[in-house]
């Protein structure tokens, strides 16, 4: 027999973990290995099962090296991610692979060009430009020398929301706990001006914030921009909204003009949704951009999509009878028991939140006219009990991806095919089946069947629903 000391050596090792080579992949950090002490039969069922709860199965030991090439080849390695972020990636969230977005965003940021960033709700578009981001700022400390300071964060995203805000802030502390760096929010909310202020007079590189809350800091001098060399803009499209875009023109103006590649600032802009009016105001904020897509204002295919005609009272009876079929096929054990429904007005969420009570439903409502703490311990109330339903506006529809929703439901069907894009957004996330079930009145019928074509069809929901629009007669 020839003799395979060394290799089996190299073996032992692999699969009892003191030592591996290929450290680096996650596909086998963070696997779970039996003893190799087995018989040939029992080495041909080997299975190497990762955290993700995907299966390799491993025919021989002589396949393990094919295993780790085919992990190096398609992990975040093979876009030039460093090995310190691919284990933060693991550790904090138990991300292996890229999806097909932060494919062909990481290396376009990186490249170092004004990039929009457009693809499918739950498809992963935060990490898509937080990791190349990080990259960059650890390359700047590591080869310019750069030293961090207080008040002049060398990065700021725009969010138009607190809730999506809030979910980023929680992305970038996860990962900072494995590289390096601090990030800091300025919302309103929750944390209050005076407490924005102390963390600001601290080294910071990341400023999560909304526009106003900024401008009043950078009034009052609280903050500095003369060391920023990146600008996110997250949920681009309602950034660029009359609500904020005022502000943001204040606070772009304050931005330093710098010519050198080194210092030059990127500007990045990211969104599940670029209607064409908007792409005119890009050019005014992203010159020479370059753009970067996948499957942009399409649906996730794992999700279902019900539309049912509605007559008036008919509505409430309607949603009592789905919600009981809900509950009928509802698994205890299944964490993607969340209800979500979704109405067009305030006065509308308090209606049927008041309704469903009544019924001996458990409801929480979540709308723009309740206080931010009160809505975060709201949210969290539903987050931590799969049998609270969330009544909510669009509110709800932006930044609202850390809960596993089985269903969604358009009590009142949306007024443009955006919101109903990323209501529809917060079902069938990152590879989970969903369901959206939307009530239709005769009002709602031409953009709900346009949106039902589209879907069908696999069609660009804006493109398709625009020109069905020229159509009408109406």
């Amino acid at each position: 027999m020839k003799n395979n000391s060394s290799r089996d050596k190299k073996c032992l090792t692999f699969l009892f973990g003191s030592f591996c080579p290929h450290q680096h992949s996650p596909c086998i950090r963070n696997a779970y290995f039996v003893n190799y002490f087995l018989s040939q039969q029992q080495r041909l069922d080997l299975h190497v099962r990762r955290r993700s709860k995907t299966t390799i199965t491993l025919r021989t030991m002589a396949n393990c090296d094919q295993v780790l090439k085919t992990t190096e080849e398609t992990g975040f390695h093979a876009l030039g991610v460093s090995e310190t972020t691919c284990r933060a990636l693991v550790d904090a969230f138990d991300i292996h692979i890229p999806t097909a977005i932060q494919r062909k965003a990481i290396p376009a940021i990186a490249g170092g060009a004004n990039v929009i960033v457009g693809a499918v709700t739950g498809s992963g578009k935060s990490l898509a430009y937080l990791i190349p981001v990080l990259e960059k700022l650890k390359l700047q400390e590591e080869l310019q020398g750069f030293m961090r300071k207080p008040k002049k964060p060398r990065a700021l995203v725009f969010v138009p929301t607190r809730e999506l805000g809030e979910q980023l802030l929680r992305v970038l502390k996860s990962l900072s706990h494995h590289v390096k760096f601090r990030a800091i929010s300025l919302l309103g909310g929750r944390v209050g001006f005076v407490q924005q202020k102390k963390s600001l007079e601290e080294c910071v590189d990341i400023v999560v914030c909304s526009p106003n809350r900024l401008v009043k800091h950078a009034a009052m001098g609280n903050i500095y921009f003369g060391d920023i060399r990146f600008v996110v803009m997250d949920e681009v499209d309602a950034l660029l909204g009359d609500d904020f875009v005022r502000d943001l023109d204040v606070l772009l103006a304050k931005l330093p003009r710098k010519t050198s590649e080194e210092e030059r600032i990127q500007f990045i802009a990211v969104g599940a949704t670029h209607p064409k009016q908007v792409f005119r105001i890009y050019e005014k904020y992203f010159p020479n951009a370059k753009q970067v897509n996948d499957k942009l204002h399409t649906l996730p295919e794992n999700t279902k999509h019900v539309f049912v005609n509605v007559r008036g009272d008919d509505a409430t009876q309607e949603l009592i009878s789905l919600l009981q079929q809900e509950e009928e096929k509802m698994n205890p054990r299944n964490a993607a028991n969340h209800i979500i429904v979704f109405c067009n007005t305030v006065a509308s969420c308090r209606f049927v939140e008041h309704y469903l009570s009544e019924r001996g439903y458990h409801t929480v409502n979540y709308h723009g006219e309740i206080p931010p703490k009160k809505r975060t311990a709201l949210f969290s109330e539903f987050l931590t009990n799969k049998r609270v339903i969330l009544i909510c506006t669009d509110v709800g529809a932006r930044g609202l991806d850390n809960v596993s929703v089985k269903l969604v439901l358009n009590f009142e069907f949306p007024t443009c095919v955006v919101d109903y894009i990323h209501r529809a957004g917060r079902t069938g996330r990152a590879g989970n089946s969903g369901k959206v079930v939307s009530f239709v009145r005769k009002k709602d019928l031409l953009l709900a069947r346009a949106i039902e074509r589209g879907i069908s069809q696999k069609k660009d929901l804006l493109e398709y629903t625009a020109q069905l629009k020229k159509m009408s007669p109406n």
